[in-house]
C-alpha cells in the first residue's frame, strides 16, 4: 500500500499517483469508485487539482490523479484507490491500497506555575532560571520562536 505517513488531525498531505495504460487498446469510461473520507481528490473531484486523467487513457499513455490525506481525528485509516474502466472487452479495475495515520497535534507545555516569580531582584543583578518545554503532542512542533518577553 501507498502509506501517506502522519499527519496532525485537521491538517492534510497530498500526493499524486500515476496511472499508466501498459496495454494496445485505448481505456475508456476511467473512473474512480468508493474513496472516502478522509481520503479525497485535491478540490473534491476526480482527476483531483493538478491531475491530468480525463475519461480516456491511450495506449502506451499516463495521467495523474492527485489525492488528499486529511483525518479529522487520531487513529489509523485505509481505503483503496479503485480506478475503473473500460479494457475494450469489458469493465475491470485497478487498485492501490492506501493508508495514513492521523495524530494529535504538537501540544506544547512550559515548566512552572503562570506566572513563574523570579523573586525579589536587587537593581543591576540578574537571575537566570530554566525552564522545560515539553511536547504532549502526537506531532514534532516545529519553526518554534519565543514571542512576548520584554525587558
Amino acid at each position: 500500500p501507498y502509506n501517506f505517513g502522519s499527519t496532525p488531525a485537521g491538517n492534510n498531505i497530498d500526493y499524486t499517483f500515476t496511472l499508466t495504460n501498459s496495454g494496445a487498446v485505448t481505456a475508456t469510461s476511467l473512473l474512480e469508485t468508493g474513496l472516502a473520507a478522509p481520503f479525497s481528490f485535491l478540490g473534491g473531484s476526480f482527476p483531483g487539482t493538478g491531475g491530468s486523467c480525463l475519461t480516456t487513457l491511450n495506449a502506451g499513455a499516463n495521467c495523474t490523479i492527485v489525492l488528499r490525506f486529511n483525518p479529522s481525528l487520531a487513529g489509523s485509516y485505509s481505503d483503496t484507490i479503485n480506478m475503473t474502466y473500460n479494457n475494450g472487452v469489458g469493465s475491470v479495475a485497478a487498485t492501490r491500497q492506501i493508508q495514513g495515520t492521523g495524530v494529535s497535534p504538537a501540544l506544547l507545555s512550559i515548566s512552572e506555575v503562570d506566572p513563574y516569580n523570579f523573586g525579589t531582584v536587587a537593581v543591576g543583578a540578574s537571575v537566570n532560571y530554566t525552564f522545560t518545554i515539553t511536547n504532549t503532542g502526537g506531532f514534532t512542533a516545529s519553526g518554534m520562536s519565543e514571542t512576548g518577553i520584554g525587558a
